[in-house]
């Protein structure tokens, strides 16, 4: 603990308007006694002023204190200038009206001060001690309190407060003024003011004016980064918010796709089944109007006299027969068509015929009418009456003891 001893100051007006808000001088710091860690030292209070240009803005409130960043809202006065006297540091406080007016009634009774070391803001990082703000409390602690600060985007290393008793009653004084005698208990200021006086009153006041309209320039500019950093924001949600409707509309799309491609599956597999059917019930019918045709070109070469023994086995299946004959049924139909033409004698059984094909070819019981009809159809007279391979062979032998 950092302890320090400094006397209850008086309060300097420096300039009061029209309006009820006005500008004071007060102590807010001094060297203390104590820990080093803890201690507050002229080279500190010597970086305080060094760094007060870097960070201008130092709001003032009243206590309780605040932590850094609470400090962006409304404010009721604020630190324009400090001013290192010896041991001690003065501040320049400008008030506004009610609290210029508690300040004067004597509502107050001390000022403690809000420091940090290595303060980092979004716009800079600024090294060593720097004035952050302050507060009017009633409760002046006498030692100087710091702590460890949690590290983040916008903060310090650490941080600290200060507090400074005021005088009892808050008397209010013009710069230089020197006291009266006293009447009783209360507390009269004499205010000898000549020409001189009203001179650097007057000339103070105007340096005072000059750096509120700087102090009040670089608020503006705070503003204008504040509202446009507000406005980066509100656009980066506004894309953001638009790139996820996109996203749900892209999904949406998809589901619908699938769901399409889906119905598109059951449908092109419900058309194969129709399809297949459909071949099946085609095939069908043609194999029924197939079986009809080749069992009419049966029943007119039976009817025309072709022998019914030729058609054996054709009632089971007579497509399959008929296929298992012919290369078409346009072949069948025609070799049917063509022994339709010829005598039934042609046809008939050899021993039925009396033909003996071991007597060869010139012998045979087939007129000369329908001889030429055989011929014409390449059909040699000789195989008349052949029904197997046995007679085949046989007429074959034939032919060829001839020729021996």
């Amino acid at each position: 603990m950092a302890t320090h001893f400094l006397e209850a100051h008086t309060i300097t007006v420096i300039h009061k308007r029209d309006n009820g808000s006005g500008i004071i001088e007060i102590p807010i710091m001094a060297t203390t006694t104590g820990e080093v860690d803890t201690s507050i030292t002229v080279e500190m209070m010597a970086e305080l002023v060094a760094n007060f240009d870097a960070f201008p803005v130092v709001p003032v409130g009243v206590s309780p204190h605040k932590e850094f960043d609470e400090r962006g809202g409304f404010s009721l006065a604020f630190i324009e200038s400090i001013e290192l006297r010896g041991d001690e540091l003065f501040g320049r406080v400008d008030l506004i009206a009610p609290l210029f007016a508690e300040v004067e009634l004597g509502g107050w009774r001390g000022f403690s001060v809000e420091i940090a070391h290595n303060l980092k803001t979004q716009a800079k990082d600024i090294p060593g001690w720097t004035l952050t703000g302050g507060v009017f409390t009633n409760r002046p602690a006498v030692d100087a309190h710091f702590k460890i600060a949690a590290e983040g985007r916008i903060g310090s290393e650490k941080t600290g407060t200060y507090s400074s008793p005021l005088i009892q009653g808050a008397e209010m004084a013009e710069p230089n003024a020197t006291p009266a005698a006293k009447s009783g208990d209360e507390r009269v200021i004499s205010l000898e003011l000549h020409e001189t006086k009203l001179q650097a009153a007057a000339d103070r006041t105007v340096a005072q004016a000059a750096a509120t309209a700087a102090a009040e320039g670089r608020l503006e500019l705070a503003n204008d980064d504040n509202k446009r950093l507000r406005l980066e924001a509100s656009n980066a949600e506004t894309k953001a918010s638009d790139a996820q409707q996109a996203k749900l509309e892209a999904e949406a799309k998809s589901n619908r796709l699938e769901a399409e491609s889906r119905g598109l599956k059951t449908a092109n597999e419900g058309l194969k089944r129709s399809v297949t059917e459909l071949e099946t019930q085609i095939q069908d019918e043609i194999n029924v109007n197939l079986s009809a045709r080749v069992l009419a070109v049966r029943d007119a070469a039976i009817e025309a006299g072709v022998p019914p023994r030729m058609f054996d086995g054709i009632d089971a299946d007579p497509g399959t027969w008929m296929q298992g004959q012919f290369a078409s049924v346009e072949a069948y139909e025609k070799h049917f068509t063509a022994l339709s033409g010829v005598s039934r004698d042609l046809v008939t059984d050899p021993a039925q015929s009396g033909h003996d094909p071991s007597k060869g070819s010139g012998e045979h019981p087939v007129s000369d009418e329908n001889a030429a009809k055989l011929k014409r159809m390449g059909l040699d007279v000789k195989f008349v009456g052949i029904r197997s391979e046995s007679e085949l062979l046989d007429l074959q032998a034939a032919e060829d003891s001839k020729k021996n």
